[in-house]
């Protein structure tokens, strides 16, 4: 009956040695997928620091997201990277420098158009593209930025903001 018991308990021993190997892994893999979502994070606290003329805080939104991009690998790094020279084209813009902006996001939205997409992913929560339009509108440029609305909608059609956009750059 003592050799059962001992056999039993090497037994729970070895299926709880196991779920924590499993659990191990499995942590393990969510830590290296969580850049993915921390790099939304730190994209959207970006944009947001530069609408608000912060620069200094979206250049350093712009440091956590290249830090994300080397935790990172194949497609992601490259979109965290895009990502990254989006919200530095804002917070050069925010600085008062807008043409030098505007071409950091041109660059970006350049690179944007270039990269494939996801299988899994539903397309950039905001365009690069999106964001030069935006750019280009509040700089006085109409004509140029719906160029650009123009072609977020015919990769991304009914995109509302980039509609919205090119009405109003139309009008001006």
């Amino acid at each position: 009956r003592n050799k059962a018991l001992v056999g039993g308990t090497v037994a729970v021993i070895v299926v709880l040695a196991g779920g924590v190997i499993a659990a191990s892994r499995q942590a393990a893999r969510a830590s290296r997928e969580a850049h993915k979502a921390e790099a939304v994070n730190a994209f959207a606290r970006g944009v947001g620091a530069a609408a608000t003329k912060d620069a200094a805080q979206a250049r350093a939104e712009v440091a956590r997201l290249l830090k994300l991009r080397d935790a990172a690998t194949g497609y992601w790094a490259g979109q965290i990277e895009i990502q990254s020279e989006v919200v530095r084209g804002l917070a050069t813009i925010a600085e008062g420098k807008a043409d030098e902006g505007i071409e950091i996001l041109r660059q970006a939205a350049t690179r944007e158009d270039a990269t494939e997409k996801h299988v899994v992913t539903p397309g950039p929560l905001l365009p690069a593209r999106e964001v030069l339009a935006n750019a280009l509108l509040d700089a006085g440029k109409p004509a140029d930025a719906l160029r650009e609305y123009e072609t977020v909608l015919t990769k991304e059609p009914n995109r509302l903001r980039a509609t919205g956009g090119a009405g109003l750059a139309a009008e001006r």
